[in-house]
Formats: structure tokens, sequence, C-alpha cells
């Protein structure tokens, strides 16, 4: 191989390389993109439930509670956001997120059935 055929193919090579890149930076970007759309979703869903969270105190009485409430509450979001089509309108979110927050409250003991 001479070092012309050699300089070709590493420049060849660098050439692919960087195609392969820019499909991954293309791919990483529609995953973004994506993910920032279904956030958008999200927002209801953590307006309601940022009251609920300030409303649960940490102390060693509340505590088994409030892992209880945050654990549904994380649920709850994974699945708004991992199966967007379950919520196709914003009043089912918000529906959504007011039935965990409810709940959430209940487990607290600082609110009654709805």
């Amino acid at each position: 191989m001479s070092a012309l055929d050699s300089t070709l193919f590493i420049y060849t090579a660098q050439f692919f390389d960087i195609t392969a890149l820019r499909f991954d930076i293309t791919a990483v970007w529609l995953v973004v993109t994506e993910l920032r759309f279904r956030i958008t979703k999200l927002r209801p869903v953590i307006t309601v439930l940022r009251p609920v969270i300030t409303e649960l105190s940490l102390d060693s009485t509340a505590l088994r509670p409030v892992i209880t409430a945050l654990s549904m509450a994380v649920t709850g979001l994974l699945l708004v956001v991992t199966e967007p089509r379950l919520f196709s309108t914003t009043q089912q979110v918000n529906d959504a997120a007011r039935h965990f927050a409810v709940t959430v409250l209940q487990l607290a003991g600082t609110c009654k059935e709805e």
C-alpha cells in the first residue's frame, strides 16, 4: 500500500466516522426533542404536585407515607411520560395529576376523601 493509498484510506475512514457521528447526533437530537415535548405535558402534573410535596413534613412519623406518596407520584409522572397516548388532552393530564395529588395527601393524612 503506497503512502497515497494509506492517506486516502485514513481520510475515508475519518469521513465515515464523522458521518456516523452526525447520525448519532441527529438521533440524540430527536430523542431530546421528543422528551422536551413530553416534559411540556408534565407541567400540569408538577404544578399540582408542588404544593403536595410542600405540605408533607419529613419528620420520622410521616416518613413512610412520604416515601409511598413520592413513589406513587414518580410512577404517575413516568406513566405520563412513557404512555402519552393514554393522556391525549390536557384535561386528562390534569385529572391524573389531581388524582395522584389527592392520593398523596390521603396517604400523608392531610386530606379527607374528595
